[in-house]
């Protein structure tokens, strides 16, 4: 059976990382989800990659960012940058799930970058 972990975040960055431009995929996430649960998901992907024993030793640490405006947009970088990571190390990450679908953001085709479709 596939290792699956339920985020709602998660599985939107998943899923979108790479098929939508990076400034556009972290807007959507901080403007759609609260900073509970972006600090949530942070936390979910940096203790699940942490537990996975990569033997890596530059992976991106888990930054603990202060309460203001920037915070979401900070620590949803943050997450982007471990995916990029990851996926430029080759790492096989768990299938990260949706239990509740009405709590990922609309992705609006129109917003795709027409140069990656080629």
């Amino acid at each position: 059976m596939t290792n699956v972990v339920v985020s709602e975040v998660l599985c939107y960055l998943q899923n979108y990382l790479g098929k939508i431009p990076r400034a556009l995929l972290c807007t959507s996430i901080s403007g759609f989800y609260d900073e509970a649960e972006i600090v949530e998901a942070k936390n979910i992907l940096f203790t699940t990659v942490g537990n996975m024993n990569l033997g890596l030793d530059d992976i991106p640490r888990n930054r603990q960012r202060r309460a203001g405006d920037s915070k979401s947009k900070l620590d949803t970088d943050d997450m982007i940058a471990l995916f990029e990571y990851l996926d430029l190390k080759q790492v096989l990450l768990p299938d990260f799930v949706a239990k509740r679908l009405h709590r990922i953001p609309n992705a609006d085709t129109s917003d795709a970058d027409v140069c990656k479709l080629g």
